[in-house]
């Protein structure tokens, strides 16, 4: 019985486990800071465009001493600019948006090497495959796992540490400690 390396292919599957909840951690992180960007440039445009409706006439049709609501929408205006300034200088969301999209395919494609590893590994405990073919499909996964990680764009600690704290809370309850520890 290769117990070595069913053990190497169990290693492995966790490996696709902990990559892929990394990756898909990095998406949600930069898909939600590409969000907070647009909102900004949202409220951003509507402050200056409502400053600016109203200071082409608006003004002279309300009575009575509206200086001090001039001064405040006109201020919430100059804001609205800077906020637009601020978004379009600083955002580059189209390539956040795809550095996450990116992030999710790697994840997806780890998902389905994972799942063929356990696949594999229920084979052979069926014995319905031998040594050999254990062997070459050890092999095969990890040149599969390591060309789907070659592209793969780079993670933030933060994205191991929360797919680790996940595993921790029992995310993955389909699996046991000793799975996920071999």
């Amino acid at each position: 019985m290769a117990n070595n390396t069913l053990k190497a292919l169990q290693k492995l599957k966790v490996d696709c486990l902990y990559k892929k909840s990394t990756h898909f951690n990095a998406a949600r992180r930069l898909k939600t800071g590409s969000n907070r960007f647009k909102f900004t440039l949202i409220a951003g445009t509507i402050a200056a465009s409502f400053s600016t409706i109203m200071n082409i006439g608006i003004w002279d049709k309300i009575p009575g001493d509206n200086t001090w609501i001039q001064i405040i929408v006109n201020v919430l205006g100059a804001l609205g600019g800077f906020l637009i300034l601020y978004t379009t200088t600083f955002s580059d969301y189209k390539n956040k948006i795809d550095i996450a999209n990116k992030h999710e395919n790697i994840a997806n494609n780890l998902n389905l090497v994972f799942k063929r590893i356990r696949n594999t590994e229920a084979r052979y405990l069926d014995r319905l495959i031998d040594d050999s073919a254990l062997s070459e499909a050890l092999t095969n996964h990890t040149e599969e796992y390591i060309a789907k990680c070659a592209n793969a764009p780079i993670t933030d600690d933060e994205d191991f540490l929360q797919a680790k704290k996940n595993f921790e809370k029992g995310y993955t309850t389909e699996y046991t400690n000793n799975e996920l520890n071999c």
